[in-house]
């Protein structure tokens, strides 16, 4: 396979995390940027629809049901689940598949802690 490939492959993947990444950050998510990787680490505790889930797979059980998008809960990647601050979006899909995704996250903003947990 020709090196053209894995650059442009590569350019890509940067595309679709740095648009992903720069989207959750407005919505309140805070991550460290992944350098290389396809899914992006982001801590939930901010955003104000997510944070009165005391644990990842309830934000994420939330996220799909009420938002429409899958996630992955961050502590099944820490030793004894130590760490319930995180969970972790894909990135490896096509960038129309993403800006869905985003836009239906943005119906976050209609939720807070009182009314995301209602819906539990």
């Amino acid at each position: 396979i020709p090196k053209e490939y894995y650059l442009k492959m590569t350019s890509k993947y940067q595309e679709r995390r740095d648009f992903l990444v720069q989207e959750l950050e407005k919505l309140g998510f805070e991550c460290t940027q992944p350098n290389s990787a396809y899914y992006a680490f982001m801590r939930f505790r901010n955003v104000p629809a997510l944070k009165g889930f005391s644990k990842p797979i309830d934000a994420s059980i939330f996220l799909l049901k009420e938002i429409g998008v899958a996630t992955v809960p961050g502590d099944n990647f820490y030793y004894n689940g130590h760490n319930t601050d995180y969970i972790r979006f894909c990135f490896c899909r096509q960038m129309p598949q993403l800006q869905k995704a985003v836009k239906r996250l943005q119906k976050l903003q209609e939720y807070n802690a009182e009314t995301a947990l209602k819906q539990k």
